[in-house]
């Protein structure tokens, strides 16, 4: 059975991914319940989110910069090893445009003024 999810529960779903796009299946179970959803669909959407997310910055991304290697699941042996590269390198390198940046735009802009200082 498909899950549709409230305006409220995608923007909850949303600023979960902003803050880590690999929840384990505790936070999983923490957000099914929240949502009155199971772990399982919790983790579809976040499945998917990531998905979208990897595709949007292959078409975002200038080809050849180096950072893109790290969102290719080429370059890693492992899904998990392919999840925690695109979760350091999002930390780091994400363009402006995607929802789930935000958090992470403005980690980088503090942490760019504070090594200024």
């Amino acid at each position: 059975m498909r899950l549709v999810y409230s305006e409220e529960e995608l923007d909850f779903l949303e600023g979960e991914f902003a803050k880590n796009q690999l929840p384990d299946i505790e936070a999983q179970r923490h957000f099914g319940r929240k949502l009155g959803a199971d772990e399982k669909a919790i983790k579809r959407w976040f499945a998917k989110r990531r998905h979208q997310y990897r595709e949007w910055v292959k078409l975002n991304l200038p080809e050849g910069d180096p950072a893109d290697q790290a969102v290719h699941p080429s370059v890693c042996h492992t899904s998990q090893e392919t999840e925690a590269r695109d979760t350091q390198w999002m930390k780091v390198n994400l363009p402006e445009g995607d929802p789930a940046d935000q958090a992470a735009v403005k980690v980088k802009e503090m942490q760019r003024m504070q090594e200024e200082a």
